[in-house]
């Protein structure tokens, strides 16, 4: 069966936005701590995805300033409330 081309254009937008917000979350995270990049990249997929495992180290946790906190928890956030409906927050035509 021919999947059609309006549900494979859904499915990439979703998977797009999803590696998005890992790949936002993922810079800044990086950006703002000496953790090793796998670290960062593995700590983002588990905060959107809900979902384990992080390969932060435990006292990594500790260390993580409390502005990097907040991104992990918009992450989680947007990886529960699914993440379309979030970005569309942030769209001007929701908002006219």
């Amino acid at each position: 069966e021919i999947v059609p081309r309006e549900e494979l254009n859904r499915t990439v937008v979703i998977a797009f936005s999803w590696l998005g917000v890992i790949a936002v979350g993922a810079l800044v995270t990086g950006a703002f701590t000496s953790l090793p990049a796998f670290s960062v990249i593995s700590g983002m997929v588990s905060a959107v995805g809900n979902m384990g495992p992080s390969f932060i180290p435990r006292q990594g946790f500790t260390g993580i300033s409390p502005v990097i906190k907040v991104f992990y928890i918009l992450g989680m956030v947007a990886g529960r409330l699914e993440i379309l409906p979030i970005l569309l927050i942030f769209s001007r035509r929701v908002w006219r």
